[in-house]
């Protein structure tokens, strides 16, 4: 297939997830300008592949796998713009471009774009602060998932570590984070209950199964350096209480640092 029919075949898609009027052969035709029969033989391969429903001839849909097809091609040019935009490329070309990027990178390659744009967006808001807290990241930060490294030390049992999993991960909503550790299943030691230091106190940190959550607004943040040297840490006072083999409950004071770089 043709570098140009996969085009229009992500073209197609993308235009069946307005579900609007719009969303029939000669709608999608007008809407992409091109031939109604160009985009009929698109539409039946397409059914085919078991993307597009055409149970009402003259009102195709997006089956389940279509949907799911067309959302992830939309993310991924979402994200690919995005890259391209902050790297200085006109939004006409970064939209062409992006396109092609939506069906040729890699899940590997848009996930490290994604990334970078993260980090990006991240040193806009905090590039004339040099200290601040995690409320201000929960206020100007997109809805969605981040992950930064981290790292625990401090007290005399420096392998907890090891009994997390990294990185850990940000989830920020509605203007509101929360940091998910991941307790791992470490045969040395295992990570029982958490608590963290927030208004000169220790609090418990909430359990889901295997994931505890701190609340991202107490993090307490310093910028150092400029520009490719630039390091952002934030850090947070812990209690942590697990066991050993021997199954007897040990408690550690330790600091949990975290980096956005």
């Amino acid at each position: 297939m043709s570098g140009q029919q996969e085009l229009l075949r992500l073209r197609i898609l993308l235009a069946f997830l307005k579900e609007d009027e719009t969303c029939t052969i000669m709608g999608i035709a007008r809407t992409l300008d091109e031939s109604k029969q160009n985009i009929s033989r698109a539409v039946i391969v397409l059914e085919k592949e078991g993307m597009i429903d055409r149970t009402d001839i003259r009102h195709p849909i997006l089956t389940k796998f279509g949907k799911k097809m067309a959302e992830k091609y939309a993310k991924k040019m979402k994200i690919s713009m995005q890259f391209l935009m902050e790297e200085g490329v006109s939004i006409e070309n970064a939209r062409k471009d992006a396109s092609y990027w939506a069906i040729h990178n890699s899940d590997e390659t848009v996930e490290i774009l994604e990334k970078t744009c993260q980090k990006n967006e991240v040193r806009k808001i905090i590039q004339h602060r040099y200290r601040f807290t995690g409320e201000l990241l929960n206020k100007k930060l997109k809805e969605g998932i981040y992950q930064f490294p981290f790292f625990l030390h401090g007290g005399s049992n420096l392998k907890l570590n090891e009994s997390l999993e990294h990185p850990c991960t940000c989830h920020i909503s509605s203007g509101r984070g929360n940091l998910s550790l991941k307790c791992t299943e470490a045969k040395e030691r295992t990570i029982r209950t958490m608590q963290y230091y927030d208004k000169g106190m220790f609090v418990s940190a909430e359990k889901q199964g295997d994931i505890l959550m701190i609340p991202f607004d107490i993090v307490e943040f310093v910028n150092y350096g400029e520009g490719s040297g630039q390091i952002i840490q934030g850090t947070v006072r812990l209690k942590i209480q697990y066991t050993e083999m021997n199954r007897n409950l040990k408690e550690e004071t330790a600091l949990f640092t975290m980096f956005i770089e």
